[in-house]
């Protein structure tokens, strides 16, 4: 795969809700936003209520809010830049069994340790959920911090 040249990919009109700058991701609302699953990459520089140019899919470039590495899964800040997908992982709890007593006792914590690992459980998959459902693409260029022009695929 080559990585020369400009961006590749079809092209899409969005309506600028603010004013668009180029090569950061926009979203069906026009406008630059963290947290919401992007259309594309502005191509060009548009101000608000006018037509703006977004590559929807392709490699595209794009400027970075942090550091990315090569291969991460990225998504949009509040100003449009790529950064790394947050993804949770789960961490089980090191709380012992105290142990002792009857057999209805252990079977009580036992049940109540069980229900805290649910719990931890569930919370990491709701909130990978979140994430995965913010991926716009993967990098394809690697960056040591913000403000830095990469490639990415979009997804």
């Amino acid at each position: 795969m080559s990585l020369h040249g400009r961006n590749t990919g079809a092209v899409v009109s969005v309506d600028a809700t603010e004013d668009i700058t180029k090569r950061r991701l926009v979203t069906a609302g026009g406008k630059h936003e963290a947290n919401k699953l992007a259309v594309g990459a502005a191509i060009y520089d548009q101000d608000d209520g006018k037509s703006a140019s977004i590559q929807q899919y392709g490699i595209a470039e794009v400027v970075t809010g942090a550091a990315v590495a090569v291969g991460d899964l990225v998504k949009s800040d509040a100003d449009g830049k790529v950064v790394p997908l947050a993804m949770v992982d789960y961490t089980p709890t090191t709380s012992a069994l105290v142990g002792g007593g009857t057999v209805a006792e252990l079977a009580a914590e036992i049940n109540t340790a069980l229900n805290i690992e649910r719990g931890l459980i569930q919370a990491a998959i709701n909130a990978n959920k979140a994430e995965v459902g913010r991926i716009c693409g993967r990098a394809l260029q690697s960056a040591e911090g913000a403000n830095e022009i990469i490639r990415i695929q979009l997804a």
